[in-house]
């Protein structure tokens, strides 16, 4: 039987770093493909791979008109390792695309009076994760290749910062196969742990772009303007917003919350070494939730929200929307769950909310991966 191929152009890109397009033949017409490694712009021929009820996934075969966009991917074993997706777009195209996800993810949430700020570009494009799981195999090392358990044996890595990989190139004796995290301290030397060891994550740094990190935490600052009662930080970690929040709100009384007993005692003793009073400054371990269920929030507060890529559970959200708070300061890296979780605050609010500001962070160049940042407010204008 002779094998189908459909010709498409791609519309746009997805969370998840595969080009939309759309089938326009009779018996699949309307039909959602998802194309991995496609550009907006590209005509292509595609055989489909992967048939769902309401789209599909497919692969190229054959580039029939580039898209303007695309390029050359300089990685040698871009698509067959697992890390980046973007690389095969030009770096203006990679940031037009994030913007695009993200505000159509929160399409229902924005309204004409959110301000929303052209998302930040990172200050280079490459060479800037600070942190990378490595696996060690017949003396050489890698990364997992696209899904699969494979290892891509490498010899650079074009999105780390270069004093990694010159420190794997290093290590000597790893015992095959062993996986390993190599991170920078905050004193800029390199180390690494066994990945299944979570205390050595804890002396890096907590973003993985450190540059793009600073601007970020300075955004944030900016926008916590104002003077409050209480500032809680929930799911801390070991203080990225944590401790410039203190400095720059010192009449505030400031509860950290965060589940990682490591994260925890490295905040905790940063506190001790800064002399702050534990009456003021409070960093605690704690479940969210768990925390939520019994602690009372006075009015004109900030809650400041950076849970995990899975985003909060209902549970505080729900918590969240019935108390009194003045300001929302949410950071997320997963613009679908930051959707799901402001419209569930939305509507079980007692008081009518809305998105004030909107910026997006490029944390994660050559990925599909942002960084968002979104500032809630009392919409006191119904």
């Amino acid at each position: 039987m002779k094998e189908e191929l459909f010709e498409v152009e791609i519309e746009k890109m997805s969370l998840g770093g595969n080009g939309i397009a759309r089938l326009q033949g009779d018996s699949l017409k309307g039909l959602v493909l998802f194309v991995p490694f496609s550009a907006p712009g590209d005509l292509l021929q595609v055989r489909i791979t992967e048939k769902k009820k309401s789209f599909a996934f497919a692969e190229i075969v054959q580039i029939l008109k580039a898209s303007p966009w695309r390029r050359a991917a300089p990685c040698p074993v871009y698509e067959r390792c697992g890390g980046c997706n973007f690389q095969h777009l030009q770096y203006p195209e990679q940031l037009r695309q994030k913007q695009q996800i993200v505000l159509e993810h929160l399409s229902r949430l924005v309204t004409k009076d959110t301000e929303i700020f052209t998302i930040s570009a990172s200050s280079t494009e490459w060479h800037y994760r600070n942190r990378i799981q490595l696996h060690f195999e017949n003396e050489g090392f890698g990364f997992r290749q696209r899904r699969s358990h494979d290892v891509v044996p490498i010899q650079d890595c074009l999105i780390a910062e270069e004093s990694l990989i010159q420190y794997a190139r290093g290590l000597k004796n790893i015992k095959s196969p062993q996986r390993l995290q190599v991170f920078l301290k905050e004193d800029l030397s390199v180390s690494h742990f066994q990945d299944r060891d979570d205390q050595g994550e804890l002396m890096g740094f907590s973003q993985v772009n450190r540059f793009q990190n600073e601007n970020l935490v300075r955004t944030a600052l900016a926008w916590a303007e104002g003077s409050f009662v209480e500032i809680w930080d929930l799911y801390a970690g070991a203080g990225n917003f944590s401790f410039p929040l203190m400095s720059s709100h010192r009449k505030s009384i400031f509860k950290a919350v965060e589940l990682s007993s490591a994260s925890v005692q490295q905040a905790q003793e940063k506190l001790r070494k800064l002399n702050l009073s534990p009456v003021k400054v409070q960093f605690l371990l704690a479940d969210v939730a768990a925390f939520l269920r019994r602690a009372v929030l006075p009015d004109q507060s900030l809650i400041f929200l950076d849970p995990p890529r899975d985003g909060c559970a209902s549970e505080v959200i729900e918590n969240i929307a019935s108390r009194n708070f003045e300001k929302i300061l949410y950071v997320s890296c997963n613009p679908s769950t930051l959707a799901r979780d402001l419209q569930l605050l939305f509507k079980k609010s007692l008081r009518p909310l809305k998105i004030q500001r909107l910026q997006a962070f490029d944390m994660f160049p050559q990925t599909d991966h942002v960084e968002c940042l979104v500032e809630v407010t009392v919409d006191r204008s119904t």
